[in-house]
């Protein structure tokens, strides 16, 4: 099923699928603010004389809304279509499936022995080389003895 979706790019590589979750918090600002609290009620005492509650100031900490994962500088929302697998989850249309580990274990040995077989026949090259320029230098000729 291929879906056209929101995604965030960033040099040139998806590095979210969706809208970008900035992850919002409220967060102190290291400012204070006077606020002055007025009594809403009047008490009595106990001979039934009204007391006057004094006001109260106190200092209160300011907050603002601040993104704790802001997206990246450079980077760019585009719309692009997506594929959904059930074992890889959502993926740019047309990409590959990714190597699974033991896909990717056999591709590397693999490759290791083809380096190793390269490597070798370079060493009889060399070796062969090796051996001609000896037999020029003994007065052979070039030709191996």
């Amino acid at each position: 099923m291929i879906e056209r979706k929101q995604c965030v790019v960033h040099d040139g590589v998806i590095i979210n699928i969706g809208p970008w979750d900035e992850q919002i918090h409220s967060m102190p600002t290291g400012e204070y603010e006077t606020v002055v609290i007025k009594p809403e009620r009047t008490e009595t005492d106990e001979e039934g004389n009204e007391v006057i509650i004094p006001e109260e100031t106190i200092q209160v900490e300011l907050y603002e809304d601040r993104p704790t994962n802001p997206m990246p500088e450079g980077a760019t929302i585009e719309e692009r279509d997506f594929e959904y697998d059930d074992v890889y989850g959502w993926r740019e249309a047309g990409t590959p499936i990714p190597e699974s580990d033991a896909q990717k274990v056999a591709r590397l040995e693999s490759e290791l022995s083809v380096s190793k077989s390269d490597n070798l026949n370079t060493m009889d090259a060399l070796f062969d080389v090796y051996l001609m320029v000896l037999d020029m230098q003994s007065g052979n000729g070039g030709t191996p003895a």
